[in-house]
């Protein structure tokens, strides 16, 4: 994909670039001094974000008591 967008074929659909909020979404590595050392953390398309277990992404250790929200540098974008 990186030599077809060098050449300047345009990445659509799903090859193309998240931003925004959708940048967001997905499984993100969790680590902490405290309490839980390690985890994912998954955000969400309907605004929740859930903790999941290092070991066994299947078990949930917790969720968001809020919906998490992105705000971009021009303004509010929330999902």
């Amino acid at each position: 994909l990186n030599s077809a967008a060098a050449s300047g074929v345009p990445l659509m659909g799903r090859f193309e670039a998240l931003t925004g909020a959708n940048s967001f979404i997905g499984v993100w590595k969790y680590t902490a001094t405290k309490g839980i050392p390690e985890g994912e953390l998954v955000f969400l398309k309907n605004g929740d974000v859930e903790l999941r277990s290092a070991e066994d992404s299947a078990t949930v250790i917790g969720v968001g008591a809020v919906p998490w929200k992105y705000v971009s540098p021009e303004g509010t974008d929330t999902m």
